[in-house]
């Protein structure tokens, strides 16, 4: 009997070691091949997106999991954690309540003093983003909802502080949503800790996640929280409340948020109700300065020129069209997927992913802090995936006992 939980135990670890690791691997070469290297970011999305999608062929885990081989999991996810928090800290930490010097933060704390302090439409002004000389002036306000600026609205009065502290809260949060969707009320408090602890590791075991968040100051987790809020309202039956942190996403920054919807219950009303209200924030700005709204948070997404970090970089100009088309054509087909049938929240999940991957690699430009939009989402499914895994690992060589 020792033999075999020996063995379980060295098969538990396969299945936690190998998510994990995969996961690091790939995050280290995001953020080693950053610009200048498209087609390498293509090969580490098709990978994801392979895995992603291998995840429904494999069987769900009905083989029981050794109490000595959850101890020893949990005992290599807190190294794990550890090691993330010792290495990562100490390398960003000092920048934690610094001013952002990314174009994304800095343009949050100016529209958000704009608006706030002097009572003007950031939508309005050309000198938001006065570093874009390569937008005309009409492009140079706020590039992003309204609601984000409401999500930062501390930073009007703490300028230098206030921003990044308000991200980490988001963060803190963003982890304590992850924790709630991962629960599942028949398991036991030791895997209640176990999954906690896996999806947390997965959740910041990239270099790139910290480096966006502590240095450059990307605004991303806010939007992003916003959805786990609406996925756990999903996962909950809370429909309209689904809805309405689906619309607050947009409101803060319409991609990733909308390519949710395909995958919401879209004939639920109560669904509807609390999307439309959700995208409220809009409203006021879009009837203070409808031409600048427009302009600056959606119409710049069609007209902005492509940079190193896309394929449009490598890819002949008539060709481009290409990347519309596979965009376009992957919303539909997945719109069509998700409407005729009945989704369980981890096809919600699979779809969303798969979609979102298709979106991001087509994009114009491919930004380091896209990342931020994942790495919530892949260690929700990298934990099913060590289920998954330990089920394929063991076959039906028995139940275990402790």
């Amino acid at each position: 009997m020792r033999n075999l939980t020996t063995a379980f135990t060295l098969v538990r670890f396969a299945s936690v070691s190998i998510p994990i690791g995969f996961l690091y691997v790939v995050y280290w070469l995001f953020n080693t091949y950053d610009w200048n290297y498209p087609h390498v970011k293509l090969a580490l999305f098709t990978a994801l997106f392979l895995a992603v999608a291998g995840l429904q062929f494999l069987r769900p885990r009905t083989t029981d999991v050794p109490k000595t081989a959850r101890w020893a999991e949990l005992g290599f996810l807190l190294i794990v954690l550890q090691a993330t928090f010792l290495v990562q800290v100490s390398t960003y930490g000092s920048t934690a309540f610094d001013q952002p010097i990314s174009d994304i933060g800095y343009t949050t704390v100016h529209a958000v003093k704009i608006l706030i302090n002097e009572g003007q439409n950031p939508y309005s002004r050309a000198d938001i983003n006065h570093d874009r000389k390569d937008l005309d002036p009409g492009f140079r306000g706020f590039h992003y909802g309204p609601f984000m600026m409401a999500g930062y609205i501390p930073s009007s009065i703490m300028p230098i502080y206030a921003y990044k502290m308000m991200s980490i809260i988001y963060v803190l949060i963003s982890a304590l949503l992850l924790i709630l969707l991962v629960i599942k009320p028949d398991e036991s408090d030791l895997e209640h800790i176990t999954n906690a602890m896996f999806v947390l590791a997965a959740y910041f075991i990239a270099k790139r996640f910290w480096l966006e968040v502590l240095l450059e100051g990307a605004n991303d987790v806010f939007h992003i929280m916003l959805i786990l809020v609406a996925l756990l309202g999903l996962k909950k039956g809370k429909v309209f409340l689904a809805g309405l942190f689906t619309g607050l996403s947009m409101a803060a920054k319409f991609a990733p948020g909308a390519f949710l919807v395909p995958f919401m219950p879209l004939r639920d009303k109560n669904f509807w109700f609390g999307f439309a209200l959700g995208l409220t924030p809009y409203l006021p700005f879009a009837i203070w300065d409808p031409a600048g709204l427009w302009r600056n948070v959606f119409w710049l997404r069609v007209v902005i020129p492509p940079d190193w970090t896309s394929l449009y970089w490598i890819t002949p100009k008539e060709y481009h069209w290409i990347f519309g088309a596979v965009m376009l054509a992957a919303c539909i087909v997945a719109t069509v997927w998700a409407v005729r049938q009945k989704l369980e929240f981890q096809q919600v999940l699979v779809g969303f992913t798969l979609l979102l991957i298709v979106v991001d690699v087509t994009q114009k430009q491919i930004h380091g802090n896209h990342l931020i939009w994942f790495f919530p989402l892949f260690a929700l499914l990298f934990m099913e995936y060590r289920e998954r895994l330990y089920e394929l690992l063991v076959g039906r060589a028995g139940t275990p006992t402790a």
